[in-house]
């Protein structure tokens, strides 16, 4: 009896030892990769790169699951088209162009305003009112789209008629005034940022005449200028994504403030997206971009007041009416 017992514990070791053998030598279950989900930002140059320039720069947010790609748009009239095909998952877009996208039956949703205006006039003679500018060429851009609606009406609140008190002068575009100004073909002209800044830094008799950001403010009475662009987001992107765009909104706004905080850092990370931009320029220019992240519900009253002014002045500048609640997203 005791051969026996010590023969089972002898061979019970071994069976153990074998059992754990076969264990250890079956094939490893294999693992599916998941493929992260990626998300396309799409942000035209300018003002709106630098407000995205931190979050370009740093990757931020840095969610598992989600890949960031940043798309800088060297085109505005390209925006539509990434919305329009789905591309562009969240944008920053001109807030006419935000509506327009809604009215026409694009399911985008507002986010918040980004940037609050970015237009001056400037020039190498001196006008202190408005009244100074009656019988003046004024180089302008942007025949019937936001420039030109908001200096129309800047003037017009003002006591002057566009297009009977002064010469509006247009341009093809922005690009082409800096020049005008900085050789003296114009000596008066409307000009956005960044490229204020340039002119400024190459002819030293230039100087900011007007800021149509506190005109605006003046002539609404109100206590902030006018949204300019807004961050918007595809619909169903918000609504299969609500945790990431949770954490999206919540880097960007905090990037938004540390773009004021930090032009220096912000101006070199801005220049790495746009090619061919001076880092100096886009420094000197931050203070003058209004960028400041607000939310929908708090820049609605803003938005809504804006985009009454466009509507009257260029009817078709919405493809409808002022949009309704579903254009907003709150939550």
């Amino acid at each position: 009896m005791k051969k026996l017992f010590v023969l089972a514990l002898l061979v019970l070791p071994v069976a153990i030892w074998a059992t754990g053998a076969r264990e250890t030598t079956e094939e490893p279950v294999e693992q599916i990769a998941v493929e992260p989900t990626e998300v396309t930002i799409s942000v035209p140059t300018g003002a709106p790169t630098v407000a995205i320039s931190r979050l370009a720069a740093e990757n931020l947010p840095s969610a598992e699951g989600y890949e960031l790609k940043w798309d800088v748009v060297t085109s505005p009239d390209l925006m539509g088209a990434r919305l329009v095909s789905g591309e562009a998952d969240i944008a920053i877009v001109p807030t006419n162009l935000a509506a327009r996208l809604y009215n026409q039956g694009k399911d985008v949703r507002l986010v918040g305003a980004v940037v609050w205006g970015i237009l001056y006039v400037a020039g190498t003679e001196p006008a202190e009112s408005w009244e100074d500018l009656r019988g003046k060429e004024v180089g302008i851009f942007g025949r019937g789209l936001t420039p030109d609606l908001v200096f129309r009406h800047v003037l017009s609140e003002n006591g002057l008629d566009p297009d009977v008190d002064l010469t509006l002068n247009y341009f093809a575009s922005a690009t082409e005034i800096a020049p005008a100004l900085i050789t003296g073909k114009l000596s008066m002209s409307l000009i956005p940022e960044p490229m204020l800044s340039m002119v400024l830094s190459r002819n030293e008799n230039a100087s900011i005449l007007f800021d149509l950001q506190q005109e605006w403010a003046d002539v609404s009475r109100s206590a902030s200028s006018y949204p300019q662009a807004v961050l918007v987001a595809q619909a169903d992107f918000l609504d299969e994504h609500p945790d990431f765009f949770q954490s999206f909104v919540r880097e960007f706004s905090q990037a938004s403030l540390w773009v004021n905080e930090n032009p220096q850092q912000a101006g070199e990370y801005s220049a790495a997206l746009m090619e061919g931009t001076n880092p100096q320029i886009l420094t000197a220019a931050i203070p003058r971009l209004k960028i400041d992240f607000v939310d929908a519900a708090d820049s609605r009253p803003a938005i809504e007041e804006y985009l009454g002014v466009l509507l009257q002045a260029n009817p078709d500048s919405l493809s409808g009416d002022i949009p309704s609640d579903g254009f907003y997203e709150i939550r």
